[in-house]
């Protein structure tokens, strides 16, 4: 059941960031009036990227657009990107602009430096009892995610242990890479994985 949450939450994150670039552009309309309606929605985009990838930021691009043709393009509350016989060039503007910031943050994800987790002595903890799990009761690499279920760890210790399972061939050497993390003596390799 955590999994299933954990993997719906950057969808959540990126409606949060839509409805709020909404907002803020809301507020913002007196000034602006029916210029900009999609300029806050840039945020949205660059958000959604960052917590979920391309399908993230994707779905802010379509709630996004949706969202600024309804209550800011001329006639308001109304789709008007498609119904005349032209496209309007901001809606064009704003869907190439957010799939070359889709296209940068997907690549600065994949090419991300090792991301650092401060461990505290829980998820210290929580490493080491895994280990100990693993080699006790011989849990391969593929089964680490259904114990993990089971289990009351913190995210970070979810994330470190599943990307570590998915380098590890044999419960042993998983239990040795899960043991040297929690210690600190893991090689930096260990630390390096995609943003999830």
């Amino acid at each position: 059941m955590r999994r299933i949450c954990s993997s719906f939450r950057p969808y959540g994150e990126t409606i949060l960031a839509v409805t709020v670039a909404t907002l803020i552009r809301a507020s913002l309309d007196p000034w602006l009036g029916r210029d900009q309606p999609f300029s806050w929605y840039y945020m949205a985009v660059a958000v959604g990227a960052w917590c979920g990838g391309w399908r993230c930021s994707l779905v802010a691009v379509l709630l996004g657009s949706a969202a600024a043709d309804w209550f800011f393009v001329e006639p308001r509350q109304a789709l008007n990107a498609f119904s005349g016989d032209k496209v309007s060039l901001g809606f064009v503007c704003f869907i190439g602009v957010s799939l070359a910031i889709t296209a940068c943050m997907e690549a600065i994800r994949r090419r991300a430096p090792a991301l650092v987790f401060h461990l505290d002595l829980d998820d210290t903890l929580q490493l080491l009892d895994l280990a100990a799990a693993v080699r006790m009761h011989g849990i391969a690499p593929s089964e680490v995610p259904d114990y993990l279920d089971g289990l009351n760890a913190s995210p970070s210790v979810c994330r470190l242990a599943m990307r570590l399972a998915q380098d590890a061939n044999t419960p042993r050497n998983l239990a040795t890479r899960l043991e040297n993390l929690a210690r600190g003596a893991a090689p930096k390799s260990s630390w390096r994985f995609e943003a999830t």
